[in-house]
């Protein structure tokens, strides 16, 4: 009998495994349930509370044969379940009830159709508020909590705590005890940088350049649930300019990009499964909806199209964006920040919810503090006003890469290089039929050189910011009146990843020299000399006044001549 197969089963979600273990033991007068923790991460039943409800009685024969009942005050489930007729069973003899489920059951496969009866089963009790026939609630031990039953085949639904769990488990006198092991079922979220080395949570950049954004999640399991709240949060610092290109989908082949096989959750069979607000202080709020879909059955229809449900438990939610680093991001050490979390219903029975911590990336953006001071002052620095620098890029550098979809001049986000919306929204890289949308890939990437000016203000100092790792040539291009231009510079920006080099963030050489200099901030400070240029001659200076004196002794030099000459007659005569 296929009924005999599903002793010691334990079915659970895609996330949530149940394994089911013989216990050594045999139990006569009854059975045992042990709820303890999985192997693979010791996830403890602590606070965590499970229902077990007995559909079928077990009655024993003299040699101890095991033969399955039906309670009576079930009839309404089954007749309900195996016939669609709540009163289905009435009338029958209590033999015939027995027969038909057994036999039903034991006609099920061991993964889907078991799974969706159990469901089915958790949800018509708690619904029709039957009395459990025991409660098993993990206490201060972490290891495991064990509870003692009658002999039956039982349906063991988790009623509280952090996950949900369905398990179908047969105990009689050859299997008297089973063991539960769990796998942790807690939602979890991560938020990361996409670069075009991969995945990273920190990265830097200039002003203007576009960082591109993953949050990842899972589709949940809402066993046991008959609503479930599963909201996303997103915040950036206003340094970074959100773009709008919000893209939500579950990716199916793992492949981190929208592609052919993948569910646009904006439209499955033309329905969203989320909304997007955008309270103060966040980004976006995406609030989903309709995953309760997905539970206790093979197929969900949704809208104009059947999706495969079970398939979508545990995918992977992907969640992509961009945004720019504007005038306003945060210079130096303490990075952009841009976070996400996650809120999710942690009760089958109640409306309670958990908030995951955020979990935050982080971009960096530099300057460099330049002040202009008179040669030999360092010590007593005198600052100097009206010096204008030019702060250029040596190399090019790529900017920006927009990766589109064209449909006609709409732009939709993606990455295959050709595929099609179909009429009913589900996607494929062929077109099939009408109503058929093209869409093509547009690959655009920018690059450009850093260049800015600046002058020095009253007190000698200008600003260079929003700078990101790389060369850079400084040129003095107007010196203060009577000083002479400084000698260009180079700069070398680097910036150290945080996830490998935790300090300095930032680090800089000006003409192959270390600078270590640097403001409250983290941002590069340095000091650039003005020498005062030489005077040359002019109007009222020693070179006129050599001409006034060379003119007075000619002069003087004349008269003593003629005195001489003069003198020189009157003795003659």
């Amino acid at each position: 009998m296929k009924l005999k197969k599903l002793l010691g089963l334990v079915l659970a979600s895609a996330m949530l495994l149940a394994l089911v273990v013989p216990a050594s033991a045999s139990v006569a007068a009854g059975g045992t349930i042990t709820i303890t923790y999985s192997d693979s991460d010791h996830t403890t039943p602590v606070g965590r509370t499970f229902n077990a409800y007995k559909i079928l009685d077990v009655s024993l024969a003299a040699d101890n044969t095991p033969a399955y009942t039906v309670p009576s005050d079930l009839y309404a489930f089954y007749g309900t379940e195996f016939h669609t007729d709540a009163n289905h069973y009435n009338g029958m003899t209590p033999a015939a009830v027995d027969a038909d489920v057994v036999a039903t059951i034991g006609s099920y496969n061991l993964t889907d159709e078991i799974e969706d009866f159990a469901q089915d089963a958790l949800d018509w009790l708690t619904n029709h508020s039957v009395a459990a026939t025991e409660t098993i609630s993990g206490t201060t031990i972490d290891y495991y909590q064990d509870v003692s039953v009658p002999l039956g085949y039982y349906i063991i639904g988790e009623v509280s705590g952090s996950g949900s769990q369905v398990s179908a488990v047969m105990l009689d006198t050859t299997t008297a005890g089973v063991t539960i092991a769990l796998k942790a079922n807690t939602p979890g979220i991560e938020k990361k940088i996409v670069t075009s080395s991969g995945l990273t949570d920190y990265t830097e950049g200039d002003i203007g350049d576009t960082v591109h954004y993953q949050i990842s999640s899972k589709v949940p399991d809402t066993t046991g649930f008959n609503s479930y709240t599963y909201n996303v949060s997103d915040a950036i610092s206003s340094g970074l300019t959100y773009q709008g290109d919000l893209l939500v989908f579950v990716d199916m082949n793992d492949s981190g990009t929208f592609d052919t096989g993948d569910y646009n959750l904006s439209n499955i069979g033309d329905v969203s499964f989320y909304s997007v607000t955008a309270p103060t202080g966040y980004t976006f709020l995406i609030t989903f909806e309709n995953f309760t879909q997905f539970k206790a059955q093979n197929n969900a229809t949704i809208g104009t199209s059947t999706v495969v449900a079970k398939s979508l438990i545990g995918k992977t939610i992907l969640i992509q964006y961009s945004a720019k680093i504007n005038e306003n991001a945060i210079i130096g050490d303490a990075g952009n920040p841009n976070g996400a979390k996650l809120e999710y219903s942690n009760d089958p029975q109640g409306s309670t919810t958990t908030t995951t911590v955020e979990d935050k990336t982080y971009t960096y953006v530099t300057g460099i503090d330049l002040t202009k001071i008179v040669a030999g002052t360092s010590s007593n620095p005198v600052t100097l006003a009206g010096a204008t620098f030019k702060l250029e890029g040596v190399d090019p550098t790529v900017t920006n890469i927009v990766v589109t979809f064209v449909e006609n001049d709409a732009l939709v986000e993606g990455t295959d290089t050709i595929y099609y919306k179909q009429a009913d929204g589900s996607y494929s890289t062929t077109s099939t039929g009408a109503g058929a949308t093209k869409y093509e890939r547009n690959v655009q990437t920018t690059t450009s050189s850093y260049s800015a000016t600046a002058t020095t203000g009253a007190d000698g100092v200008l600003t260079f910011n929003g700078l990101s790792q790389g060369t850079y040539l400084l040129t003095e291009t107007d010196a203060p009146d009577g000083y002479m231009l400084a000698a260009p510079a180079t700069i070398v920006i680097t910036w150290n990843d945080p996830a490998t080099n935790p300090t300095p963030i930032w680090s800089y050489t000006m003409d192959g020299v270390e600078v270590t200099t640097k403001d409250g901030n983290g941002e590069m400070k340095i000091n650039v000399d003005n020498t005062k240029g030489h005077e040359l001659p002019s109007t009222g200076g020693i070179g006129t006044t050599i001409f006034y004196i060379g003119g007075l002794v000619l002069i003087v030099a004349a008269g003593l001549l003629l005195i001489l000459r003069r003198k020189g007659k009157a003795t003659t005569k």
